[in-house]
């Protein structure tokens, strides 16, 4: 799998930019109401494409440490570390990569 650019969104922010308005914009877009439901929305489709080949999907990961994913960007890693702030700890991509594992645990009908 290849990085993509920004001319590449796809459904993550081809959404925001179909809503339109805050959404479009990077530092404000959480402040939309629509912003958690969209949200939800691209992480239920993740689940739904995980659940059709999980073997080869589970873990399968795509782009950089870098927003719109330029070339020279280290590529993320399931040892990449997210920082959360104030929400939760600091965590690995390989920990949150399967919704039932770890602490959230949550799934989609």
């Amino acid at each position: 799998m290849e990085p993509s650019g920004f001319d590449d969104m796809g459904a993550h922010g081809g959404g925001h930019h179909s809503i339109g308005g805050d959404m479009q914009n990077l530092f404000i877009s959480p402040q939309d109401p629509m912003f958690m439901l969209h949200h939800a929305m691209i992480d239920r489709i993740w689940g739904i494409w995980q659940q059709q080949d999980p073997p080869n999907r589970r873990n399968a990961l795509n782009g950089t440490t870098i927003i719109y994913d330029p070339p020279d960007a280290p590529l993320v890693t399931l040892d990449t570390v997210m920082e959360f702030g104030v929400l939760d700890s600091t965590r690995k991509v390989g920990e949150v990569m399967h919704p039932m594992d770890y602490e959230y645990c949550y799934g989609y009908t």
